[in-house]
């Protein structure tokens, strides 16, 4: 018995022989095709095309707002409805707080959580295995601590994201120091030995890697402490990790925000494109009672309903 071999036909021709039209499904009913959908916006009105233009993805876009406020549209002039029919016509407010150590960061975020209503992420310190023997060997134990800090800042911002996006009865999410922000602890330890320059770039790919997945800061407020006043704040509270900590290294910590601020400005940061700074220069104590004052401004800018500094005024 002879083999006939059987030859490809053209994809082509294979798609002639089916029984369905392209636009037509198992029912026997023809279906819109995204060319019909295209010809049916066209008796849309249109925008100009520098008012139709896609602005880029900032969480003030993913609101459907640009950065001053202006509904986002699509080019042929359609209101962008996803928005509104996912994650409701605004996604809650995701608060970053950054500064040196002993400014009174903590407090800050305490506060504003307790005034406002917001998820509060603090810093991990309890469970953390390496902590102790950091202390006693910085060298060896500092790329084990700092992998594990950037772990568990990364599930805190995935779950401040799932809470900006509509989970709990929280008004949005306030973290007491941010991924990058402990980053730059991270970098100090790599200028100062404790860190091997191959261990540096194993966690430079992680951090990065980890960023592109964050949902970017509604806002980082940068609490601008002089790091003699924070010094005189960190010897008031007489904290026992903080025994060895010394005036020269808070001022070697306020450079290294520095880097992390310019990092920003230069757009090196994945999360980093149009994210609002608020610089607050910041008296750790004499600033402290003013809470009323500060939840204010707060909820102001991020668009956080707020009746308390109303009702004390009252």
């Amino acid at each position: 018995m002879r083999l006939r071999r059987r030859t490809a036909r053209p994809r082509s021709v294979l798609r002639r022989k089916s029984t369905l039209s392209p636009l037509q499904g198992s029912d026997g009913q023809r279906h819109a095709s995204a060319t019909h959908i295209q010809h049916d916006r066209a008796d849309l009105p249109r925008l100009s095309e520098a008012e139709g233009r896609l602005r880029p993805q900032t969480p003030g876009a993913l609101r459907g707002e640009d950065a001053d406020g202006v509904r986002r549209w699509r080019l042929d002039g359609t209101p962008d409805r996803l928005e509104e029919e996912h994650l409701g016509a605004r996604m809650r407010p995701v608060i970053w707080v950054e500064s040196i150590i002993g400014a009174g960061k903590t407090t800050y975020a305490r506060e504003m959580s307790k005034r406002l209503g917001l998820y509060l992420g603090s810093e991990p310190v309890d469970g953390n295995p390496f902590l102790e023997k950091f202390y006693k060997d910085p060298k060896r134990w500092a790329f084990d601590m700092q992998i594990f800090l950037l772990k568990e800042r990364f599930k805190q911002q995935l779950h401040a994201a799932t809470i900006a996006i509509g989970a709990g009865d929280w008004n949005g999410a306030i973290l007491d120091r941010s991924i990058s922000g402990d980053r730059v602890f991270a970098k100090m330890h790599m200028q100062a030995g404790n860190i091997d320059p191959d261990s540096w770039a194993a966690y430079e790919d992680f951090h990065m890697l980890m960023c592109t997945q964050l949902l970017p800061p509604t806002r980082i407020i940068r609490l601008q402490c002089e790091p003699e006043t924070a010094y005189e704040r960190v010897r008031m509270r007489n904290r026992g990790a903080e025994e060895t900590l010394s005036l020269d290294y808070l001022k070697a910590l306020d450079a290294a925000y520095q880097d992390l601020w310019d990092e920003l400005d230069r757009g090196l940061l994945p999360w980093g494109h149009r994210v609002k700074v608020e610089t607050v220069h910041w008296d750790p104590i004499a600033d402290m009672p003013n809470w009323d004052r500060h939840a204010q401004s707060l909820a102001r800018s991020c668009g956080i309903p707020y009746a308390g500094a109303e009702e004390s005024e009252a």
